[in-house]
């Protein structure tokens, strides 16, 4: 018998009362709301008890709040529950919203008790298998920290991929769309894949992986060009290359983290519409700017990645610890910060940080230059 905890959100009592007999009978535990506020409640509280939600199935069309601000407070929120939304609406662009809205999969009304089982099953196993998997990383003290981080990427990365490859499927694959979605994952996959071969160095003996020289603009190209299917319109994306930007010594992968962080930290700090902007430029000195992680070296050749969004800002107070496990407090902080706080230190750079409540905030990333003294001050 199955023990989960499932959350069901739907606005017609007859609904909510169907799946609580059918899901419970196989041995569910399941929690009911009417509205998308209800679930947002109920998931609030059920995840800081012993019986945290495993999965949420929810309607879309529901009075209060409605089944895609759910999962846009759900994903804000960084709540990492699969959610299964079943929907009378075939409707392509709300599908896409859905998928980058977070939402795991999707079946359309009307639904067979067997497929709606089968499915949840399914997406169930997906689930334990991810954490029987992670948790056997974490058993290898080695690689604790570092493990839970790459699985927090790789878990992103891997929902996206899913999420295009179920419109593909639905959609054929002969059309433009069709070959537009699965471009963007093959996208995901590799950069998947180089995660995992970063989990697989650190956790052999023998780590294989070497530094080579990167130009970070390319890198930064082709994350803005992934990172624009999950913003969508909402969020305007710029990015100003320097021409001539010096090249770093680094993992593909780190810098790819660091990018992808950031991106992602300055997209859950804008609350509805907004601006992010990367650029890059070729540095000596570090201007009058705070430097929270990391020392500057005065006279060093440094390459700075800056990337700017104007949404909800962060505090003073709490400026000086959102580089901790964890949120920190604020909008848009979380395990990616201090992924990247890692990284940084590793390469011997630095950052800096500039942030105020409703006026945005700016993440200046330092790396030093491959061959530094060529570029160093006279």
């Amino acid at each position: 018998m199955a023990h989960e905890h499932l959350l069901v959100v739907d606005d017609e009592r007859h609904m909510l009362d169907s799946m609580d007999f059918l899901l419970t009978a196989q041995g569910y535990h399941v929690g009911l709301a009417h509205d998308g506020r209800e679930g947002l409640a109920y998931v609030r509280e059920a995840q800081s008890t012993e019986q945290p939600v495993d999965l949420v199935i929810t309607d879309i069309q529901m009075p209060v709040m409605d089944g895609v601000a759910m999962l846009k407070h759900l994903q804000k929120e960084q709540h990492s529950i699969p959610v299964l939304v079943l929907t009378a609406y075939g409707d392509r662009s709300l599908l896409i919203e859905l998928i980058r809205q977070g939402c795991a999969d999707y079946l359309d009304k009307p639904v067979g008790e067997e497929q709606l089982l089968d499915h949840i099953g399914r997406m169930l196993e997906r689930n334990r298998a991810a954490e029987r998997r992670l948790a056997h990383v974490l058993r290898n003290a080695e690689i604790g920290e570092q493990a839970a981080g790459i699985a927090h990427d790789f878990r992103n990365l891997l929902t996206m991929a899913q999420g295009f490859a179920n419109l593909a499927m639905t959609n054929g694959c002969r059309s433009a769309v069709s070959r537009r979605y699965l471009s963007k994952i093959q996208l995901s996959c590799r950069r998947a894949a180089r995660l995992t071969e970063r989990l697989m160095a650190y956790g052999s003996a023998q780590n294989s992986t070497t530094p080579t020289l990167l130009d970070c603009n390319r890198i930064i190209a082709e994350a803005m060009e992934l990172f624009e299917t999950v913003v969508g319109r909402r969020i305007q994306l710029s990015f100003n290359p320097l021409k001539g930007l010096w090249r770093i010594e680094s993992m593909r992968v780190d810098i790819e983290q660091i990018i992808m962080n950031l991106l992602i930290n300055a997209k859950n700090a804008i609350q509805v519409e907004g601006e992010i902007t990367i650029e890059t430029s070729n540095e000596h000195s570090c201007g009058d700017g705070q430097v929270l992680i990391g020392t500057y070296r005065p006279g060093n050749a440094y390459v700075r990645i800056t990337v700017h969004d104007d949404g909800c800002g962060i505090a003073l107070n709490l400026l000086p610890n959102i580089f901790n496990a964890g949120r920190s407090g604020g909008d848009g902080t979380g395990i990616g910060l201090t992924i990247t706080k890692r990284i940084v230190e590793q390469h011997k750079g630095f950052i800096q940080v500039e942030s105020l409540p409703d006026h945005g905030s700016t993440f200046r990333i330092y790396l030093p230059a491959f061959n530094a003294k060529k570029y160093q001050n006279p």
